[in-house]
């Protein structure tokens, strides 16, 4: 495992304050992830990626949810909403609700209560850890029904999986690792130590994983396929909440303590953008295309909407919210940004006054792996064997009409009467009478 530590490469690291840092940043000219690590958490470092613009956003709709929404995530259509109401416990504990309409269409009610939901790559398995009871729910997207549950560690939160949905990754707030579960099997098959308090989580489409512990102020990455801890990235202090750029090639992060988004270059390693948000921005999400970020920023209760290409941010101060906790971008065009409200239970949905247009990719239609194997159907009759066809019947002889009977036979002469016995003398006279008359 190759971890930076003190006095490794010391053209690249330096020790600012305990804190390991890049040599870049931390020159005697005052680089701001050096002064972000020495100062306070309220101190911002001076310069911004991006300038004021970009789309203008306006709460077009909103209602009601269950109790204390601590996320809301995008169904990979854009379809449906998922809402996860933690302040439910044993019952309405996620609610599903239309994207455009914002109508509840369904819940899922289990013992303990819901943080965060998570979709398998294709679509077919909705992931939600349970906080209470430490175990994770994989739910039918279309049923609402419970298929089955996995213990893992203490508490919960943040769920990410593979490319190919064979291993689920989850952030154990509580245990100071994250859970490792084989999907196929159901089953966790290993634990990475992760810090205190783990939370945002990112895995790129060959596996690397990247785990940012609260209360540590860097993120982790961990190679495959053993999850070996082989770097550690350090950066803002509270860093919360990740996203990857949908090519892998950017590492969003949200920074509690210092009211930014910034993005890590993965090639080089380095700090790419700085972007000024809202107070104690939580949840992050990205568009389906990449070119736009939300952050939710709970304690000036407003969401923050930056254009990662023309390079703008704007915040939205959300009328009636109470801390926004939970924010998503539909996985749909046009552009809707959807933000829960965690004390006063509302979900709403965020429009630009002029529709933005998001480029969905194609899916991909090659077989994944992710769905949660359903009870094995009765397997199918044998197809019956293929027989060559017979040959053809014979044609029918013709009928021919019935030969005419053939004439009876002429009868022959009736064959004279044998002689009675009373005629015998008269016989024997003529006999004597023949023979006397031959000798004469």
């Amino acid at each position: 495992m190759k971890i930076e530590k003190e006095g490794i490469d010391p053209v690249r690291r330096q020790v600012i304050g305990g804190i390991l840092v890049t040599g870049a940043a931390a020159v005697a000219s005052g680089g701001w992830v050096g002064r972000a690590f020495a100062e306070s958490g309220r101190h911002r470092p001076s310069g911004s990626t991006t300038s004021m613009g970009g789309p203008r956003l306006r709460s077009t709709l909103h209602v009601d949810t269950g109790s204390q929404p601590k996320s809301v995530t995008s169904y990979p259509d854009g379809s449906r909403v998922v809402v996860c109401h933690f302040g439910y416990l044993d019952g309405g504990n996620v609610g599903i609700y239309n994207a455009d309409s914002l109508v509840r269409v369904g819940t899922v009610d289990f013992h303990g209560n819901a943080v965060e939901s998570a979709f398998s790559p294709d679509g077919g398995t909705l992931w939600v850890s349970n906080f209470r009871r430490h175990v994770v729910h994989a739910i039918d997207p279309e049923s609402y029904r419970i298929r089955g549950e996995v213990s893992v560690g203490r508490h919960p939160k943040w769920m990410v999986l593979s490319a190919d949905g064979s291993r689920l990754f989850v952030a154990n707030w509580a245990g100071s690792n994250v859970s490792v579960v084989d999907t196929a099997r159901m089953t966790e098959v290993q634990r990475l130590p992760a810090g205190r308090h783990p939370r945002g989580m990112a895995v790129t489409a060959e596996g690397v994983l990247y785990v940012a512990p609260f209360e540590e102020h860097h993120i982790r990455q961990y190679d495959p396929p053993g999850y070996e801890e082989v770097h550690r990235f350090p950066t803002c202090r509270f860093p919360r909440h990740l996203v990857l750029a949908p090519d892998d090639s950017r590492l969003y992060y949200s920074c509690s303590s210092n009211r930014q988004l910034r993005w890590l270059d993965l090639a080089t390693g380095r700090v790419e953008g700085i972007v000024p948000v809202g107070e104690n921005p939580r949840s992050i999400d990205i568009s389906v295309d990449g070119r736009f970020v939300a952050t939710a920023d709970f304690d000036s209760s407003s969401v923050c909407l930056v254009d990662t290409v023309a390079l703008t941010h704007r915040r939205y101060d959300v009328p009636g919210a109470d801390r926004i906790v939970g924010v998503a971008i539909r996985k749909s065009s046009p552009l809707r940004v959807y933000a829960t409200s965690w004390n006063n239970s509302r979900l709403y949905a965020l429009d630009p006054a002029e529709p933005v247009t998001i480029s969905v990719p194609v899916r991909r239609e090659e077989p994944r792996i992710s769905r949660v194997p359903a009870p094995a159907p009765a397997p199918a009759p044998a197809p019956e064997p293929v027989l060559p066809a017979p040959a053809p019947a014979p044609a029918p002889e013709p009928v021919l009409p019935a030969p005419a009977p053939a004439p009876a036979p002429e009868s022959a002469p009736a064959p004279a009467p044998a002689p009675a016995a009373s005629d015998l003398p008269s016989i024997w006279s003529r006999i004597a009478e023949f023979l006397g008359s031959a000798g004469r």
